[in-house]
């Protein structure tokens, strides 16, 4: 993730990362509450919003029978799977963009691909010098959270103290817990 020259070489002039808000969206409805929660508190219309995709890597794909490993699968297999699966990703990711155009923020988004997910988005903090980054979590996961248990709150507890994490559940922000 990061070049040869360091994460400083790639971070955003210091006054302009105090606005950007890094927001983790995927599949789930805590996502989208996340970010009506930073377009609502944190962003405003000069602000970038940084929507953060992680998504697994492909090792196999799905045939007729069964899953096949990838490396035995015909280039046509993994084209025509690779694609189904970023037309899936634009899909999804259209709707946070066109929340985001709605509050006239500035928009961006990045993909990335890993099978860990709470280490991709750690990784990306010093990378990029993330100040805001904030991540849903939703009802049934908000047990797990207060034992540091989930994505969020494992985030939460390693992100650089220079980064101020936001856990947002049915668009309220939860306050930090003990063991986050």
């Amino acid at each position: 993730m990061e070049d040869e020259a360091g994460p400083a070489s790639l971070a955003p002039p210091a006054a302009a990362a105090a606005a950007d808000v890094y927001v983790a969206v995927g599949k789930g409805g805590s996502s989208m509450e996340a970010l009506s929660w930073a377009l609502r508190r944190l962003a405003s219309p000069r602000s970038f919003v940084y929507l953060v995709h992680v998504f697994p890597v492909v090792i196999s794909i799905p045939t007729g029978l069964g899953m096949m490993p990838k490396s035995q699968a015909s280039p046509e297999q993994v084209e025509t799977y690779m694609n189904q699966e970023r037309s899936k990703r634009r899909v999804m990711l259209q709707k946070y963009l066109d929340h985001c155009r709605n509050f006239q923020v500035n928009v961006d988004v990045y993909l990335i691909e890993s099978d860990h997910v709470t280490n991709a988005i750690l990784e990306l903090i010093p990378v990029f010098h993330v100040q805001q980054l904030v991540l849903g979590v939703s009802k049934s996961k908000l047990r797990k959270f207060k034992r540091g248990n989930t994505i969020a709150g494992q985030v939460q507890k390693n992100a650089p103290l220079y980064c101020e994490v936001k856990i947002v559940r049915d668009g309220k922000e939860v306050t930090n817990f003990p063991n986050c």
